[in-house]
Order: C-alpha cells, then sequence, then structure tokens
C-alpha cells in the first residue's frame, strides 16, 4: 500500500488537511482491494527481466491439427490503455462523448509493436497521481446538479442504509465488471457514509456518491482487468464468466461489457466455448469492433507515420498524405466491415477517394472533398499495398523507394525481420539509367549488400516500379521501359516470380507466409504479448483457414477468442516490474 499511496499523492498538488484525509481513506479502502498495496501479488509493468522459457506445445505443418495451444504465463492484472480507460468511464456513466481526461495522462512506454502489450502498460507514480485527479474530475462531474440521472440505476429504494448499499451494489457490478463481495460492499458503504464530511454542501446520498466513485474509480478492479479466478484444472487456471465478459469486451470494443453481455455472464453461458463463439460473433456488428481492428492495421502497417514524407514532383503538396492516410483507413474499414480476408486486403481493387486522390489515380467523374466508393479496374491497383498512402511514404522526393517498399513488406506483411545494417558505406556512387538500375548497381550481384537484397528485398521493392514518388502509375523511367518483374525467395527458399505489384499481390496471397504473419501479429495485438511457440497450432489453424478457405478477418480473432488461450490461464503467472508504483 505504501508505494501505491505514494504514487497517488504525487504531482505537485497542495492538500487542505480534509483532502489529505480523504485521501488516506481512500488508500486504506484501495489498500483493502486485493490487488495494489498486496505484498503477496506482483502487477504493474515495465517489463519481464526476461521472457519465460517457451512452454512445450509447438508444433510445425500439419501437425499442428491435432496439437493444442498452451496458454502462456501472463499477468493477471493487465491495466486498462489509456483509450480504454476513457471509453469505460464514458460507459458507465453513459456520457455522450469520453470524458477528454486521458489525454493528458502520463504516457506509456514504447514496447513492442502494439499499444495492448502488457509490458507497456506501466503505472509510474506519475500515472497514479492522474488517476487520483482524473477521479475526482469524473466523480465531480457526474453528481453535478442534474447529472445523476442519466446514469444512477433505476428504482433505488428511498431508505438511506438500503438506498446506499443498493447503489454500490448495482453501480459497483458494473463499475469492478463483476459483482462485490459483502466485504466490498461494507468497506464502500462506510466510506459512502463519511461524504458530508468532505462535502458538506452536498446532500447525504449525493456526497456519498461523489466519495464512493472517487474510490471505485481510482480501485486496482476498475485500472486493471483482474482475473481473480484461481481454479485449477487440467494444470490451467479457467476463468470465469464474469472475466470472459470483460477480455471478450476489451479485446473487441476496447471499452466494458454492455448490459446483454452483463447478462450473458450472470447467466453462465460465456464458460462455453460454442456460446462464448457467439457472443463474440455478434460483437462484430458493433462500430467500435471495426475502429479496435482499424487501430490493429493502423499499427500493423504503421500508419501514423505515413504523413511524415515529402517529395519534389509535380502535383505533390503536403495536404495529400493526411488524405491518402484516411483513404487507407476507409479501405481498411471496408474489408472488415464486408467480411473480407486476408486476401482481400492484399488484392481488392475498392477505393474511396476525393477530387484530389482521384485525380492521382487517373479515376474521372469525382468532384468534391467527400471520399466516394470506386472500383479501380482501369488504375493498376489491388490492394493495401497500392494504394497512395503507402507507395507515397516509402519514396524519395523524387523516386520510388524500392528499398524500403520490399524491407516494409517483408518486415510487416511477411514476418521476415530485416534490421538495417551497422553500417552504409558512405561512398555509394549508384549508376544506370533508370531507377532500378541506380538500385541494383548499389545492392545487386557484386555488391555487399547481394545477400539480403538480391533475393529478399528488391525483388518486391521492384514489383512496385510502375508507381512514382507520389504513387501515381507511371509509364516509363526517365524515358526508358518500366521493368517491374522479379523472384523473391520465400523464408524457406521457394521462389515467387511476379510480374508488377498486382502478380506479386495475388502471389501473396496464395502463400503460406502472409497468412502466417497476419494471424501471427492479430494474435500479439488481441493476447497483450509476443507470439510464442505455444501458440503455434491456434496460428497455424487460423492461416490455413485465412489461405484455403478466405476466413474473414474478423472470424481469425473470433478461432483467437474460442481458444483455450483465450478462456483459461497458464497457472505459472508473468511477473512484470513494479519499479515506480
Amino acid at each position: 500500500m505504501a508505494a501505491w499511496y505514494r504514487g497517488c499523492s504525487t504531482g505537485g498538488v497542495m492538500r487542505t488537511p480534509l483532502v489529505v484525509a480523504r485521501l488516506a481513506a481512500l488508500a486504506l479502502l484501495l489498500g483493502c482491494d486485493g490487488v495494489i498495496g498486496d505484498p503477496g501479488v506482483e502487477i504493474g509493468g515495465g517489463g519481464p527481466g526476461g521472457p519465460p522459457p517457451p512452454p512445450p506445445g509447438g508444433c510445425v505443418g500439419d501437425a499442428c491439427l491435432t496439437t493444442e495451444e498452451v496458454p502462456v504465463p501472463m499477468t493477471r492484472y493487465p491495466r486498462l490503455t489509456h483509450e480504454q480507460w476513457s471509453n469505460t468511464v464514458m460507459d458507465l456513466f453513459r456520457l455522450d462523448a469520453p470524458p477528454g481526461l486521458a489525454g493528458e495522462f502520463f504516457p506509456d512506454t514504447e514496447l513492442g509493436e502494439f499499444d495492448t502489450d502488457a509490458r507497456r502498460l506501466t503505472v509510474t507514480a506519475g500515472l497514479w497521481g492522474d488517476y487520483q485527479r482524473a477521479a475526482e474530475t469524473v466523480a465531480a462531474s457526474v453528481t453535478a446538479a442534474g447529472a445523476m440521472d442519466a446514469w444512477l440505476p433505476a428504482g433505488l429504494p428511498a431508505d438511506g442504509a438500503a438506498r446506499r448499499d443498493d447503489f454500490i451494489t448495482r453501480f459497483g457490478l458494473r463499475a469492478y465488471r463483476r459483482p462485490l463481495s459483502d466485504a466490498e460492499v461494507a468497506r464502500l458503504g462506510a466510506l459512502f457514509d463519511l461524504g458530508t464530511t468532505h462535502f458538506p454542501s452536498l446532500d447525504a446520498f449525493t456526497a456519498g456518491v461523489r466519495l464512493a466513485l472517487e474510490a471505485m474509480l481510482q480501485s486496482p478492479s476498475f485500472v486493471y482487468r483482474v482475473e481473480r479466478s484461481e481454479t485449477e484444472v487440467d494444470g490451467l487456471i479457467v476463468l470465469d464468466d464474469w472475466e470472459l465478459a470483460s477480455k471478450l469486451s476489451y479485446l473487441i470494443w476496447d471499452t466494458m461489457p454492455d448490459d446483454a453481455l452483463f447478462d450473458a455472464a450472470a447467466a453462465g453461458v460465456l464458460t462455453d466455448p460454442a456460446e462464448l463463439r457467439a457472443v463474440a460473433e455478434g460483437m462484430f456488428d458493433h462500430p467500435r469492433a471495426h475502429a479496435k481492428l482499424e487501430r490493429f492495421h493502423e499499427q500493423l502497417f504503421e500508419m501514423d507515420l505515413w504523413t511524415d514524407t515529402d517529395h519534389s514532383v509535380t502535383d505533390w503538396r503536403p495536404e495529400l498524405a493526411p488524405m491518402m492516410v484516411e483513404e487507407s483507413r476507409l479501405f481498411i474499414d471496408e474489408v472488415i466491415g464486408s467480411g473480407g480476408s486476408v486476401r482481400d486486403l492484399l488484392t481488392s481493387n475498392v477505393a474511396f477517394v476525393n477530387e484530389d486522390l482521384a485525380a492521382l489515380y487517373g479515376v474521372s467523374g469525382v468532384t468534391g472533398s467527400e471520399y466516394q466508393r470506386v472500383l479501380l479496374d482501369e488504375a493498376g491497383r489491388g490492394g493495401l499495398l497500392t494504394r497512395l498512402g503507402f507507395l507515397t511514404k516509402y519514396a524519395t522526393l523524387a523516386e520510388p523507394d524500392s528499398i524500403h517498399r520490399g524491407v516494409f513488406i517483408n518486415n510487416r506483411i511477411l514476418c521476415r525481420n530485416i534490421q538495417a545494417p551497422p553500417s552504409i558505406p558512405d561512398n555509394l556512387m549508384p549508376s544506370g539509367d533508370t531507377n532500378r538500375e541506380r538500385i541494383t548497381s548499389i545492392t545487386g550481384p557484386g555488391t555487399c549488400g547481394e545477400s539480403c537484397h538480391g533475393g529478399i528485398i528488391n525483388p518486391i521493392g521492384f514489383a512496385f516500379e510502375a508507381y512514382d514518388a507520389i504513387g501515381r502509375v507511371r509509364a516509363d523511367d526517365n524515358g526508358f521501359p518500366i521493368d517491374d518483374s522479379a523472384t523473391y525467395l520465400t523464408a524457406d527458399g521457394t521462389p515467387v516470380s511476379f510480374d508488377g505489384a498486382l502478380e506479386l499481390a495475388d502471389a501473396l496471397a496464395e502463400i503460406e507466409a502472409p497468412h502466417r504473419c497476419y494471424s501471427t501479429r492479430l494474435l500479439e495485438f488481441a493476447y497483450g504479448r509476443e507470439y510464442d511457440d505455444g501458440d503455434s497450432p491456434l496460428v497455424y489453424r487460423a492461416a490455413l483457414g485465412s489461405r484455403e478457405e478466405g476466413l474473414a478477418v474478423r472470424d481469425i480473432l473470433v478461432e483467437l477468442v474460442e481458444s483455450r488461450s483465450f478462456r483459461t490461464r497458464a497457472v505459472e503467472e508473468l511477473a512484470l516490474d513494479t519499479e515506480g508504483m
């Protein structure tokens, strides 16, 4: 408790004796809540001292069809992301918009590829101060005159003690995403009764609600998605219905369960894998599911970097870059919303263009600033990788950047990690008439970069030679014919030949690597951790369904939800660094 209280009491805010007394009361309550302050429990963030050894369960090829995945040791207390905190406050109090406080929270450490990675969700002293101030602000706002009618549970008793306990029990279930114990109701009730001491200008009920809310919003049961279950079956901890409801909701919606999901948890149906799958499938009709998957793709493809680009070619204007990113986002949402697959992400010719983008694509009949859905039938386009956003980001001032286009696709589409060389000679003198010839002259046969560039990086990059520095289709390169044919060597040495970007996209859709890579990255995003050998059966099945059956993107996520790794927890826990709490 001391460490938590030290974190909560920082931030340079002057405290009156009454406020200090209130903080002390809250700290005592929260210390009793069984997570933060409990010296027998390790929580927090910052990264483990070293990754745990891979569990047994790895498999290769069709052996994965008869092998079950092995849950990986994880923390039982993943912290809500700042966006999840904000969404949860909005839904808990049935607000029309997020409260706008999380934007000022202490930023998370950049660890892993996704913002869901549990290692980056640290709880520093500064963040605890942010949580405390936000709890006070929210509690004051939602208990202001006329504000409580929107969110108070209906039908509360008129009697003071019964009204208090009914409020704590019913609202507390939503705030903690599970039923409260009798001891928790009693502790919150005792704090509730101190309300008029701290807020003498308010009536007793309102004052009690406000103080109780401050406590609930700082409770580890609110700030963390706590997995309290201890029941062990066949060497694994089985999650209960309430934990599954919360885990499912934050995975798909980035917020707390809605009333229907709470009802499903209360009915005890979510521990049935078939019922859990059915509930998950229904959740994808909500716009928030689209937003969550859109954010996955934004992070997977590093789209936040796509606006950081500049060019010297004709028709380039910096304001085009955010338009290009928005078009890519709309494309991804179209694929997700229509039940599209990884193949569709790689090959679909659907696009969303305004007048400016239509001109670059060579599409006629589009006017105005609104984005219109079109088919790029005659524009030599297919999939995300032939969109203006990607092509413009990976280009130099005036030329296609074949090397970085190839590196991006290897890293992000094929999961073939390529690091920058430790040193690049500063006396490179490219020669040749075309962009391809100049790139080959410094990285092709006979150069120091031949082994990596020759069959891995350059072939994929050269597939996009027909697109200029801002993604327009070009008929020639400096007056010379375009050569966008190449042969790529997969990780197992299999040659993949193609003429141009469209054939490359079709070829990638046919091989295993992009489907396996995508399934792996989606698992990492969904589970908040890196891939482990124990995940290989699950990833293999998802990739196989994606490649051979055209499994929809959202159905891959459903496969992850139905899995044993989602429904259970390893007995061994992953202890995260608590320094700074």
